[in-house]
């Protein structure tokens, strides 16, 4: 018993010699400039600076804090020949409340980074970097978090991670020449809360084999490329908006693993996403208004993907295209007034199966499938549209089932110019041409159990050198204003 309070009273002597001994160096009072307090300082120790212009390069050491009081009026500005703060296998060293910036070079080839961090752990918060030449802040190795940081208008990359895991959280990276933040070479980053906007070049990129994000309440808007993903990383993003950029929302490619969950993209240039090139994955509950191209594309042999519970409308193309052999999903989603078709798969090679989807007054078709491409479609509601419900085209093939093809300006579905495939129990009612209609020469299909009734036409029309042929009679074509079959 006595040898245990005698242990905890060493520890706690311990402990008040350990308190004791941390400092608090205040510059200038204490030390003309910060080099010569962090010279003095050891570990525990903080480094506080009085607002006002510093312009001296500094070195981190470990388990040393350097601090402002108000990070406006705070102002640390290095020669622009070497990183305004380098921290090489500083632990546990921190940054607070400071501002950072370089000053003015005599070339502007040169490019050097603001704050350059080599291994260990090193946390900023509440920092700001401005105007750097290079890099505003560049890690390379060890693990590391920023907190409220701001950094802009810098030369190159706002936050470039290399080989290192980072938290980031709150924090702006706005109108940076290169990237806002860009994770590579086995670079892996946790971010909530991130707002990248401006940046010349993409606003958050993560690329390469071994690179990893997982991005929370990300705020992408007026960059080149809102965010991207590619050459082999992975991702997951949730709760994030992509807004106004140049060309995509979110463009993830080249063999890539992603998840997109409670996403928006309004807005932006070209698609409002776009996986492409090998891209596996899902995309769920999104949203995709108002983009100039369609609201989701997806492309390429080897891209596998599934879209559940999206909505696409107000695009200037179609809600959702998927072209150039990808195989993919799509289901439970809406797709409302878009320029396009509400949903379109073509090229040859493409395979899809499209579920339980809703596509209303779309300036084309509901759902289209065109050009060899094969899928199947179950359960779809095409209503309103200024074209087909559905259509089948240029060879397409498709087997359609339960679908409601209703009111729409043309046919329920079309089969057109080769078109085939097989329709059973679908329902094609009160459109302005025919419930099902054949066009073209080689434009055939199954039918079985359809109901086509008070269409403008026929319930089931043959047109355009299409080969007309015996529609059974479990079909229900009725009140049809021409009849039940034109050849």
């Amino acid at each position: 018993m006595i040898d245990r309070r005698v242990a905890l009273l060493l520890m706690l002597l311990a402990s008040v010699a350990a308190s004791q001994e941390r400092r608090t160096l205040v510059v200038p009072r204490d030390f003309e400039t910060v080099g010569a307090a962090l010279e003095e300082a050891v570990e525990g120790d903080i480094v506080e600076l009085q607002p006002g212009l510093y312009e001296e390069n500094l070195s981190l050491k470990s388990g040393v804090t350097v601090r402002g009081r108000d990070a406006a009026k705070t102002i640390v500005r290095g020669a622009p020949t070497a990183p305004v703060v380098r921290a090489v296998d500083a632990e546990g060293a921190r940054l607070e409340n400071l501002t950072f910036e370089q000053a003015k070079q005599e070339s502007s080839e040169d490019k050097v980074t603001a704050i350059l961090i080599s291994e260990g752990s090193v946390v900023l918060d509440g920092c700001a970097v401005w105007r750097a030449s290079g890099f505003g802040v560049h890690i390379k190795g060890g693990e590391h978090r920023l907190e409220g940081c701001r950094v802009r208008e810098c030369g190159r990359e706002g936050l470039r991670v290399e080989d290192a895991k980072v938290t980031v959280r709150e924090c702006h990276f706005s109108f940076n020449t290169g990237a806002g933040v860009h994770v590579r070479v086995k670079g892996r980053i946790t971010g909530h809360d991130i707002r990248c906007e401006g940046n010349k070049e993409i606003g958050f990129r993560i690329a390469g084999e071994g690179s990893e994000g997982a991005l929370t309440a990300l705020d992408a808007r007026a960059n080149s490329i809102g965010l991207k993903v590619d050459s082999g990383a992975r991702a997951t993003v949730e709760k994030s908006v992509f807004i106004g950029n140049r060309t995509q929302g979110l463009y993830a490619h080249a063999a890539v693993s992603i998840s997109v969950k409670d996403v928006e993209c309004k807005g932006n240039q070209q698609a409002g996403i776009l996986l492409a090139e090998g891209t596996r994955g899902e995309v769920v509950k999104v949203t995709c208004a108002s983009n100039v191209g369609p609201g989701i594309t997806i492309a390429h042999a080897g891209t596998k993907v599934t879209v559940t519970e999206g909505i696409c409308r107000d695009n200037r193309s179609d809600g959702i295209l998927l072209v150039k052999g990808c195989e993919s999903t799509v289901l439970k989603s809406t797709c409302t007034h878009n320029e396009g078709s509400g949903i379109t798969a073509a090229d040859k090679g493409t395979k899809v199966v499209f579920t339980d989807n809703t596509c209303r007054e779309n300036k084309r078709h509901g759902l289209a499938i065109s050009k060899e491409a094969v899928g199947e479609m179950t359960k779809n509601l095409a209503e309103k549209n200024r074209m087909h419900g559905i259509g089948v085209l240029d060879k397409a093939e498709v087997t359609l089932v339960k679908n409601r093809c209703l009111d729409n300006v043309s046919s329920g579905i079309q089969f057109w110019k080769g078109g085939h495939g097989r329709a059973e129990t679908n329902t094609c009612d009160r459109n302005q041409q025919s419930g099902i209609s054949f066009f073209g020469a080689g434009s055939t299909a199954t039918l079985k159990r359809n109901t086509c009734r008070r269409n403008q036409v026929f319930g089931v029309n043959f047109l355009s050198g299409a080969e007309a042929f015996k529609v059974g009679r479990d079909n229900r074509l009725s009140s049809n204003r021409r009849g039940r079959v034109g050849r």
